[in-house]
């Protein structure tokens, strides 16, 4: 299915946030391989990133379209747009029109776009066609797409202490977003961090400092999750190669 990750650090303020994106490849149909697909793309006129999960074409077979030329293709047209909630809704618009009614009610399908507007305040849209999820089951496939910025509206109050009025917080924090097969983030992603973490601060390992640093770890617990996968699951729905990219705030 695909494991995508979206997670949002922010540092000392809303203005030092950095963005990393991170999904896997692998194309599942009919619980066999069927190709690789990248599955994330930046938004450079946006400065924003974009990624999905689920359905990997849209049209009907044998005529359809993979979803990662059909994304690249919208990403392409759309670079008029000046508002990530514009973008998002211009994408949730083109998926009603453009994905038959029969795959939307038969598969889960969504994408995140997240980046930073024009106050450059990090944003996470999310655009599914899912009603709810129990664990790792998505429950209730719609005939149609909607969306919602989970992110600036909700999550940065709950959980990292942003009041809406200053830029400061509390303290440095990270909110992820995870999507597709997530049984291996739930298991593992908190456990990997407790164990590689305590191999990085022996006075002879390399520290985690800088942007790259962070890409280089996500990438790598990513990489033992989908070597898990792929030597025991009986249909494995995730695979190397894993892609990854980050987003800095230009305000920041």
């Amino acid at each position: 299915m695909t494991l995508l990750l979206t997670e949002i650090y922010v540092g000392t303020d809303m203005h030092d946030v950095t963005i990393i994106f991170a999904a896997d490849r692998r194309i599942t149909r009919e619980k066999k391989f069927d190709a690789n697909r990248r599955k994330i793309f930046p938004v450079p006129y946006l400065n924003a990133g974009i990624g999905y999960f689920g359905l990997a074409d849209v049209g009907r077979r044998p005529n359809a379209t993979p979803m990662s030329d059909w994304l690249t293709s919208f990403i392409t047209e759309n670079h008029d747009a000046r508002r990530l909630g514009d973008f998002a809704h211009r994408l949730q618009d083109e998926l009603n029109g453009a994905v038959p009614r029969t795959s939307k009610i038969s598969n889960p399908s969504g994408f995140h776009v997240a980046g930073f507007n024009q106050d450059g305040l990090p944003e996470f849209w999310f655009v599914r066609n899912i009603e709810k999820m129990d664990q790792y089951r998505y429950i209730g496939f719609l005939d149609h797409y909607f969306v919602t910025e989970d992110f600036l509206r909700r999550d940065a109050r709950r959980e990292i202490g942003y009041d809406g009025v200053s830029l400061k917080v509390p303290e440095p924090r990270m909110k992820g977003y995870r999507n597709g097969d997530i049984r291996g983030h739930m298991i593992a992603w908190k456990e990997l961090d407790g164990v590689l973490l305590r191999f990085l601060g022996l006075p002879d390992f390399r520290s985690l400092r800088t942007i790259p640093d962070y890409e280089e770890f996500t990438k790598f617990k990513m990489e033992l999750i989908a070597k898990v996968y792929e030597k025991y699951c009986t249909v494995s729905s995730i695979g190397k190669p894993i892609d990854i990219f980050s987003i800095v705030n230009p305000k920041g």
